[in-house]
């Protein structure tokens, strides 16, 4: 199976047939293990005796061990989740532009997202409706749930 972005980046791959796949199953067996590690770490830093109690905390796991260990310092902890939040943000985000570009230059689209701009060589339609759906859902969603629900 493959993931909605294989598609756009193999484009731009040498010997995509051979990378793109490869790419795809170091990258499951990367985060597979980093999952599994971090999980490990955060059962480890609970405590094997109370991890019943995980699941029903009041406070983020993360912040809840990170005031434990790092005591005034917790605050690198929230600052490697809201950089790791941005990063999959530009990521789905140059995804989702991608396939909207790739899906208008074959006509699947409407041809104003496959325009580029003349300078940048970048696809600004593309662009500009990704940011408005996400942009959109966020308002949404947003007034829908609080943010606290959301994260």
């Amino acid at each position: 199976m493959a993931a909605p972005a294989d598609a756009p980046i193999a484009e731009e791959t040498e010997d995509p047939k051979r990378n793109v796949p490869r790419a795809l199953i170091y990258s499951v067996l990367f985060m597979g293990a980093f999952f599994a590690l971090c999980a490990w770490g955060m059962i480890l830093g609970w405590g094997t005796s109370r991890v019943g109690s995980l699941v029903g905390s009041s406070e983020l796991v993360p912040f809840a061990l990170a005031k434990q260990f790092w005591g005034p310092l917790w605050w690198l902890a929230m600052f490697a989740l809201i950089n790791s939040a941005v990063a999959v943000s530009i990521a789905s985000t140059n995804a989702s532009t991608r396939m909207w570009f790739a899906m208008a230059r074959s006509g699947s689209l409407p041809s104003i997202l496959a325009r580029v701009h003349p300078t940048l060589k970048t696809p600004i339609y593309a662009i500009a409706l990704q940011g408005a759906i996400t942009f959109g859902f966020g308002v949404v969603l947003g007034e829908r749930w609080t943010g606290a629900t959301l994260f």
